[in-house]
């Protein structure tokens, strides 16, 4: 019985562990994606004749707002920047 409990609290502590490790990573990860994507917010963007400005940005879409008000994909936006 003695050993069963030991088992028990060993594997729950060890499941515990996983789970922080895990959220951690993912924490970093969106943290890190969040600033990548932060650093764009106020650029122009030339899109056919118009010059517009990121306004917004939205790790959920995958999308940067733009100062016409349309939601655009981020790696289309990227490929668009007036440096």
């Amino acid at each position: 019985m003695n050993k069963l409990v030991i088992i028990g609290i060993s594997t729950f502590l060890l499941l515990i562990s996983v789970l922080f490790f895990t959220l951690r990573t993912m924490g970093l990860a969106i943290r890190e994606k969040n600033e990548e994507i932060k650093e764009l917010v106020g650029k122009q963007v030339i899109i056919q004749k118009d010059t517009l400005v990121v306004i917004d940005y939205s790790l959920l879409d995958n999308t940067y707002t733009l100062s016409n008000g349309i939601d655009y994909d981020i790696d289309f936006v990227k490929t668009r920047i007036n440096e």
